[in-house]
């Protein structure tokens, strides 16, 4: 017996439609994939890919846990982090945090991360969780009306597909895809900065208190 076509599902249509699989994209399309949801999730990168941002908060554990996402997480042997301990170069100042003596947070602990492993455990789990999570999909632009949004997007093969969604979710972060695309975008002048950044190995570490 056929299925009454006004029951099925067009294989383009999704509840949601999320721009981008970093740690945003991914935690929103876990959560609504859980929650029932159909999610197609659009990424323009193949993971594993190079990123930075490493250190998270004690606060982010409670979502891991949430997300089911914390064995993962402590199986990919993450450094773990009970506090931390800020120094001037010459040593004439200093400041340390205890994250268990923390006031308004019940983690004792955070992680320090590899962003390109801990990316793509994040992506994983939500196609695990049920989301269609495709990677190499560049969103080239969109549309709304009073029903939803129309997304046209660029295969890794470069064929263009178009997809619709009751919800359109943002998660291309500093790329800002629909901010620019509707010109929405303003740029603080005297905020116009850039980051510079650095990995070292085999660093000297001062002595560690007991019970941090």
């Amino acid at each position: 017996m056929k299925e009454p076509s006004a029951f099925r599902v067009p294989a383009n249509d999704f509840d949601v439609i999320i721009i981008g699989c970093g740690p945003g994209g991914s935690s929103a399309a876990t959560f609504l994939a859980r929650g029932g949801k159909r999610v197609l999730v659009l990424e323009k990168e193949i993971f594993p890919r190079f990123h930075i941002g490493e250190s998270l908060l004690p606060a982010n554990h409670a979502l891991f846990r949430e997300m089911g996402l914390l064995p993962k997480l402590e199986a990919a042997g993450f450094v773990r982090k009970l506090g931390a301990f800020f120094e001037l170069g010459n040593g004439s100042l200093a400041n340390r945090v205890v994250f268990r003596e923390g006031r308004y947070n019940r983690e004792p602990e955070a992680i320090h991360v590899e962003r390109s492993r801990f990316d793509h455990i994040l992506l994983k789990h939500a196609r695990e969780t049920g989301a269609d999570v495709r990677e190499g999909w560049t969103v080239q632009r969109f549309t709304t009306d009073a029903d939803g949004v129309s997304v046209e997007a660029c295969a890794p093969d470069k064929q263009v597909h178009h997809f619709r969604g009751s919800f359109l979710v943002d998660a291309s972060g500093r790329g800002n895809l629909t901010g620019n695309l509707e010109g929405l975008r303003v740029i603080h002048p005297r905020h116009n900065k850039l980051a510079v950044f650095g990995h070292f190995a085999n660093v000297g570490l001062p002595p560690i208190e007991a019970g941090i």
